[in-house]
């Protein structure tokens, strides 16, 4: 019995250890966000005519702002999951027109599927 008893308990010690050890085998991802978190309420209330440090003000310095063309800022976030798994990539885009608020573009996708806004004068 005793025999019998050491036999389980060996058992049950490998099967907890190899359970324990096989559990940190699963490697962990945290999505990765890349850009700038810009919610729909302060992009709509960017309007045609506006300064530009009006619109920097209410989103923020532009994550990219062209250098051959200082009238465009483009606002960019990408929240990447799973590798090469895109989840959300949002694209904002301001065109000025001198040093006002000519045009806005809104552009989101979810994963494969796209919406595309634009606002002119």
């Amino acid at each position: 019995m005793r025999m019998h008893f050491n036999k389980l308990y060996r058992l049950f010690c490998v099967t907890l250890a190899s359970a324990i050890v096989l559990s940190g085998c699963a490697i962990y991802r945290p999505d990765i966000h890349q850009g700038q978190i810009t919610n729909s309420e302060n992009v709509a209330r960017i309007e045609s005519g506006m300064s530009k440090s009006e619109v920097q003000s209410i989103l923020g310095t532009p994550l990219v702002v062209d250098t051959f063309n200082p009238d465009r800022w483009d606002y960019i976030l990408t929240i990447v999951g799973n590798p090469r798994n895109i989840i959300v990539k949002e694209r904002v885009t301001i065109y000025f027109e001198n040093d006002r608020v000519r045009k806005i573009e809104q552009e989101d996708r979810w994963e494969s599927n796209a919406q595309t806004t634009t606002q002119t004068e």
